[in-house]
């Protein structure tokens, strides 16, 4: 098995882990908007689970993995339907921390303990539909090719973005004493 065989079947590995984890994301999501809540009585399972998914998550689109290639064909469409999903899925996350967020027992959603572990239980559901959705499409496609090139530096290299600042600002200060 050649170096390149590791890297192609270790993408697809990350790639099924990203499809098994959005499809159990999907079933939790749609079990917590029926009316069941994530079990906070035994903690165990769940936090075992957000570790060992945090874990792939920290992993996805780093540096050692970047002559991983894509397990999918990438084309416009479906970078396009990539980036939707991944907006309107953040938009519900972001909706549902700011439903818990700026919610009070004076307005009246938590009247009951039940209530609030019941909005818990929905944003801990829709993280994890995030962050498998994340997965998924950054293994089917590379990270670049979802959130292209100047995102992907941001994200990961913070410092690369403060360093091009300084570049042009010193830059500009040199044509400004001319």
């Amino acid at each position: 098995m050649t170096s390149s065989d590791r890297t192609w079947s270790s993408g697809r590995a990350w790639f099924w882990y990203g499809c098994a984890s959005t499809v159990a994301a999907v079933c939790l999501y749609v079990s917590t908007v029926a009316g069941y809540n994530i079990n906070m009585n035994n903690p165990t399972p769940v936090v075992v689970v957000f570790i060992v998914h945090g874990l792939v998550f920290g992993c996805t689109g780093r540096v050692f993995f970047r002559d991983v290639p894509a397990a999918l064909t990438v084309t416009p469409p479906r970078i396009r339907f990539a980036r939707i999903t991944l907006v309107i899925v953040l938009l519900l996350f972001l909706g549902h921390v700011a439903l818990v967020a700026f919610s009070s027992p004076r307005i009246g959603l938590f009247r009951s303990n039940e209530r609030m572990l019941w909005y818990l239980s929905m944003t801990l559901a829709a993280l994890f539909l995030l962050t498998s959705l994340h997965i998924l499409f950054v293994w089917a496609f590379r990270l670049e090719s979802v959130f292209g090139p100047g995102l992907t530096r941001a994200i990961f290299f913070p410092g690369y973005i403060l360093g091009d600042w300084q570049r042009r600002r010193a830059r500009i200060r040199r044509r400004n004493m001319r």
